[in-house]
């Protein structure tokens, strides 16, 4: 039994622990902002290297 009791307060001390991390990204996400279709087409999405072994077999 209090092997029982040990194992449930370990896993209590856990989920508190996890709470808390929760917590401090819903504090940093809360005033953030989706991006807008303008900063989101800027990205660069370049692929460095493409032309690797597997993609030059494709192109053959």
């Amino acid at each position: 039994m209090a092997e029982l009791e040990k194992e449930i307060e370990i896993a209590n001390k856990e989920v508190e622990k996890h709470g808390k991390e929760v917590e401090k990204v819903k504090t940093k996400s809360e005033a953030a902002e989706p991006m807008t279709k303008e900063e989101v087409d800027a990205i660069d999405i370049t692929i460095d290297k493409a032309d690797t072994q597997i993609t030059e077999e494709v192109q053959k």
